[in-house]
């Protein structure tokens, strides 16, 4: 102590944990080097799963949002991430930090606490091929071996491009505190669970799911982000990675836990699943969205909130709500901030790179909307919009 002021240094333990836990990621990272002390309390599990929890519940810089902005040609010109900041009414700032992902490297999963696989984009045109996970806050990035289908692909098919016949799903398992990584190869799904001794091991899946998943390629499919289409067709929430299957009109889902396929049953008031039809990460919950990719001044929203019953058909544990629109537009949902907000990507025309776009922020309780910010993205880019929040876990941690 110094005429009765009390040093930081000083502080019991936990009081400075309270304290460190409420900075944000990139000013965490910074504070690594005051100290060895603040180093082993900034790089342990438990504190950085303390950091995210807290982050992803209260309103802060590490509670926003994520865009990957595309090109149209994805071998030239890398990918980029967009963090806009929020400020205290929700709206975008007028300035965009951004990195890019390297000149190499492309995203190929969906996004998952910060986290997201990459690949090389050699791996679409030569033998050799790496996948890494790659941890948004810190940029640190960690090797995953490459899957057996996908390696036994390449050897009987070298000339062959792997363009859109090779997918990646990420998803988190609370109940192992586990990362895992659910590969597609033309139908054949393989798991990864992020660790030390990381081996692939086969799924047996539903046939409905793997012709979904392998073979119906219109639109891109599901969940890949390079192709440019985003994660409208999937969410991962809560242990379980979900997928529309569109040659089944139904709702399937990986669980992480159990290693397999299953299927959720939609409300008989849904006529079935669609393109139109977009499934998204209501804070926790699973929802569906119809109504996308068309022009519509209205979208019909159902919530699960009770999926124990996978196979009950007539099953009551959907909401449906019903969500207005300032106007008529063209709609992609994008997922619910941790203080509760929904939040929509729209624009008033379904050509790509059209300027001005809209997020417009609603409250997930009453659906009324709280405000609008309207966006100019740059020419020939298009935004894939994820909820993100900042995410300070060691990769060799994982």
């Amino acid at each position: 102590m110094d005429g009765g002021m009390v040093s930081i240094s000083n502080l019991p333990a936990d009081m400075l944990l309270e304290i460190l836990k409420r900075l944000p990621a990139k000013t965490l990272m910074k504070s690594k080097c005051v100290s060895k002390y603040w180093l082993n309390i900034i790089r342990d599990s438990s504190f950085a799963e303390s950091h995210f929890n807290h982050a992803r519940t209260h309103r802060s810089e590490d509670a926003s949002h994520l865009l990957f902005a595309t090109v149209l040609n994805y071998w030239t010109h890398p990918i980029r991430t967009i963090y806009p900041a929020t400020n205290d009414d929700l709206s975008l700032s007028s300035q965009l930090p951004s990195h890019t992902f390297g000149q190499y490297f492309q995203p190929c999963s969906n996004v998952v606490n910060g986290l997201v696989c990459v690949c090389l984009v050699e791996f679409y045109h030569q033998s050799q091929h790496c996948i890494w996970v790659l941890n948004l806050t810190t940029t640190e990035k960690k090797p995953l071996p490459e899957p057996p289908s996908l390696k036994a692909f390449k050897t009987r098919y070298p000339h062959v491009n792997l363009y859109g016949t090779s997918r990646f799903y990420l998803g988190f398992d609370q109940i192992s505190n586990k990362y895992k990584l659910l590969h597609d190869m033309l139908g054949a799904c393989e798991v990864l669970t992020l660790g030390i001794n990381q081996t692939w091991r086969q799924v047996r899946g539903n046939p409905g799911v793997e012709d979904d998943l392998g073979l119906n390629r219109i639109r891109g499919g599901e969940g890949f982000i390079l192709q440019g289409y985003g994660h409208a067709g999937m969410a991962s929430i809560n242990g379980r990675i979900y997928f529309r299957n569109l040659r089944e009109r139904v709702i399937v889902f990986f669980d992480l836990k159990e290693e397999k396929f299953l299927q959720v049953a939609i409300p008989q008031s849904i006529e079935g699943i669609s393109y139109k039809t977009g499934l998204v990460d209501l804070g926790g919950k699973l929802g569906v969205v119809v109504g996308l990719y068309e022009p519509v001044s209205q979208l019909r929203i159902w919530i699960l909130e009770d999926d124990h019953d996978h196979n009950n058909i007539n099953n009551n544990n959907w909401v449906e709500k019903r969500l207005t629109l300032p106007d008529v537009y063209y709609v992609e949902t994008m997922g619910v901030t941790g203080n509760h907000k929904l939040i929509l990507y729209c624009k008033h025309t379904s050509i790509r790179f059209t300027q001005p776009s809209y997020f417009f922020y609603y409250d997930l309780k009453t659906l009324e909307r709280i405000t609008t910010t309207a966006i100019t993205m740059e020419p020939h880019r298009d935004p894939i919009l994820y909820n993100f929040v900042g995410n300070i876990v060691p990769l060799d941690q994982i």
